[in-house]
């Protein structure tokens, strides 16, 4: 939530314990630092659709030269 403008998660769960866990959760803010070091331990994957259009040759699997 503190990399992006807006960001909307969605809340699930089916005790209302979770869902006060989760509005709990809300006022933690971590630093620079800490997210760095969050993203820095496993490259990011965007996944799908995105990994079903974009291959590591290009668009549809096509390679790029």
């Amino acid at each position: 939530m503190q990399k992006a403008t807006y960001v909307f998660p969605i809340v699930g769960g089916r005790k209302v314990e979770y869902l006060l866990e989760n509005i709990e959760a809300l006022s933690i803010s971590l630093t620079k630092d800490h997210i760095q070091y969050i993203e820095s331990l496993v490259e990011f994957e965007p996944g799908f659709p995105i990994s079903l259009i974009v291959r590591p040759y290009g668009v549809h699997g096509l390679r790029l030269n």
